[in-house]
């Protein structure tokens, strides 16, 4: 068995080709085609997974001992290749095939400082950390925060981060120019965007302090 996968576009990988294997491993929304030379052509083919459905096998035009069968990996399966030649003999022993499927995680968000609820002065600065990592690169970052009896600002600090590093969220909140008064309340939360299994962008959000 041969395997052929082509990964998501948001995951930036190029092709893989994987030759005489029974097991691999994929990121979730990888189309997989799988390529099966027989000893002999076959009347019937089916790749059977553990509970479900079969899939179908289609043969080569010009090699009928070769057959194929692709899918959409969105969960870590199992399958067994059934066979029957024009005899009606099916094989005994089903090859075993596995798939494993990694999941596309949102972001984490890890708040560095000051990572608590505080009491700040209407004069002061403070600075507002966080680190953010994704297992394929977070396409932005920022911080949302809200003065209460104004306008929430959402602030974004970075787009198009990379996915070697790990993004760091600064900012500096100047309580002075927001024209806080005292014993005011002020919300704020972290926040990171990615590309979702779907390839759709997807916003992870911090829990929120104050």
């Amino acid at each position: 068995v041969d395997a052929k996968i082509v990964y998501p576009a948001y995951t930036g990988l190029p092709e893989k080709f994987l030759e005489d294997t029974r097991r691999v491993s994929v990121v979730e929304g990888s189309e997989v085609t799988l390529t099966f030379t027989l000893n002999q052509p076959v009347t019937s083919a089916r790749l059977a997974p553990r509970a479900g459905i079969a899939l179908g096998l289609s043969a080569d035009s010009e090699h009928p001992n070769i057959l194929f069968a692709s899918l959409t990996a969105a969960e870590s399966e199992r399958y067994e290749l059934h066979l029957s030649d024009a005899q009606g003999r099916s094989n005994k022993m089903p090859p075993r095939f596995a798939i494993d499927v990694h999941k596309n995680l949102p972001p984490e968000i890890t708040p560095v400082f000051p990572n608590r609820d505080v009491m700040v002065s209407p004069l002061e600065e403070m600075t507002l950390e966080a680190e953010v990592s994704d297992d394929y690169g977070a396409t932005g970052y920022g911080l949302t925060y809200t003065l209460v009896g104004s306008a929430s600002q959402d602030i974004p600090l970075d787009q198009g981060a990379a996915s070697d590093t790990t993004p760091q969220i600064q900012y500096m909140l100047a309580f002075e120019e927001l024209s806080a008064e005292p014993d005011q309340l002020l919300t704020y939360h972290f926040w990171a965007d990615d590309l979702g299994p779907d390839g759709r962008p997807r916003r992870t959000t911090s829990d929120i302090y104050f």
